[in-house]
């Protein structure tokens, strides 16, 4: 296909804008917002020079995904008056699945080049996650990252949050890297790229396990076993076992790890149950279209003085189906299940049919690992509004429904 040079040139920028997007998630919060503005922005400019908009309206989740973004909206609008702003940028985070789904299709063989730079991360982002971990990084960088926080009680360890401001928004893009690594080991045939793609599967793991992010613990424990099931019962077994052994290792030997896993009791996170409570009370009182999509934090002096008797704590439901059912109300609710619901039948259609391309088996259960995690960490926090977990999720789901699927080279 001849493209005039308009056209190469918006195609190079939207490839630019995808890569430094996704870097951007793991070395700097101001370069993924640039990088994200720039990728929609080249994307517009690609569709208007090469005259096409099939990418958008043939994508297999477009119906799911603006049917999402009506009742967001239609919540927004139809709510008492409140700081709506933040809320467009968010409700703007589902479009970018069109726009990744297009990207992997104009370049295929950026697929080969996310692989290498899994492998690449997976170590520098363990040995960034340990450190900060065991407290050196706190030490010998300080003020390189204030967002690291000592962990609670008297452990001597810190919260790892890599680059990012959070905990659990560096463990879901560790878990991304995990998926992706993980589910190439798993299907490799030879035993020596299988091995490595194993173990630097593991960096990612041990890099999680420093976050101390509960949720996300759990969203990679359920999401693994999701993934190999669907690779074969036995190896669900077998990684049963391995989890087992490797945990009870670490909860009987470390007590820090204990501690935290014990703390998963509601009882032992009365705050967290109390925001919950106000996200119900939220929804009792306007339960169709809700308080308006991103109103939690306004609202919520309306119905608790929690944040007066607990100044620190942070005005967020921690749980994103809680918080639909709070601010979008019963509509936005069951759209935003409906979008999950077609997402999971698409992902996991793919890796049922015999006849999708091998070189693209292990992305599709990549993507059955990152949905899943994507699902199950949503109960303990907004993923649906953090570009950290969104844009992970976003991107694998346009890989999943990129087009031209014989234009693409073998990954390894």
């Amino acid at each position: 296909m001849n493209q005039t040079k308009t056209t190469r040139w918006a195609s190079n920028c939207f490839w630019f804008s995808g890569v430094i997007t996704f870097l951007g998630l793991y070395f700097s919060i101001s370069l993924m917002w640039i990088g994200l503005a720039l990728f929609f922005l080249a994307g517009l400019a690609l569709a208007i020079s090469s005259k096409t908009g099939a990418w958008l309206f043939q994508n297999p989740l477009f119906w799911p995904v603006m049917i999402l973004y009506s009742a967001m909206t239609f919540s927004v609008i139809l709510a008492s008056p409140y700081p709506y702003k933040g809320a467009i940028g968010k409700i703007t985070f589902p479009f970018f699945t069109f726009l990744f789904s297009w990207f992997f299709s104009i370049h295929p063989k950026t697929r080969k080049d996310l692989l290498k730079t899994s492998t690449v991360l997976s170590v520098v982002l363990f040995i960034v996650s340990a450190t900060q971990g065991l407290g050196l990084f706190h030490r010998f960088l300080p003020g390189l990252n204030p967002y690291i926080y000592q962990l609670p009680g008297e452990t001597g360890l810190y919260l790892a949050v890599g680059l990012t401001r959070h905990h659990t928004t560096f463990a879901f893009t560790l878990i991304l890297l995990f998926h992706i690594l993980f589910a190439h080991g798993l299907l490799m045939e030879k035993k020596k790229p299988k091995t490595l793609f194993l173990l630097f599967s593991a960096f990612c793991v041990e890099g999680t396990l420093f976050t101390f992010s509960r949720g996300a613990w759990l969203s990679l424990v359920i999401s693994s076993a999701v993934v190999l099931l669907l690779v074969n019962w036995k190896k669900l077994l077998w990684g049963c076992a391995l989890f087992v052994a490797f945990f009870s290792t670490l909860f009987f030997t470390v007590s820090a790890f204990q501690k935290r896993i014990s703390s998963l009791d509601l009882a032992a996170n009365q705050e967290r149950l109390e925001l919950w409570k106000v996200g119900w009370k939220m929804f009792q009182d306007s339960p169709w279209f809700g308080q308006g999509y991103d109103s939690f934090g306004y609202r919520f002096p309306q119905f608790s003085d929690l944040h007066i008797t607990s100044p620190s704590i942070p005005l967020d439901p921690h749980n994103m189906y809680l918080e639909f059912l709070a601010t979008s109300g019963i509509l936005g609710f069951l759209c935003f299940l409906l979008f999950l619901g077609a997402s999971f039948r698409l992902v996991f259609g793919k890796i049922r049919n015999s006849a999708s391309p091998p070189q693209l088996k292990p992305w599709f259960l990549a993507s059955a690992g990152v949905l899943t995690a994507f699902s199950v960490g949503g109960f303990f926090d907004r993923y649906f509004d953090m570009p950290h977990t969104m844009i992970p999720l976003v991107l694998m789901l346009g890989l999943c429904t990129a087009s031209k699927p014989d234009e693409i080279v073998a990954d390894v």
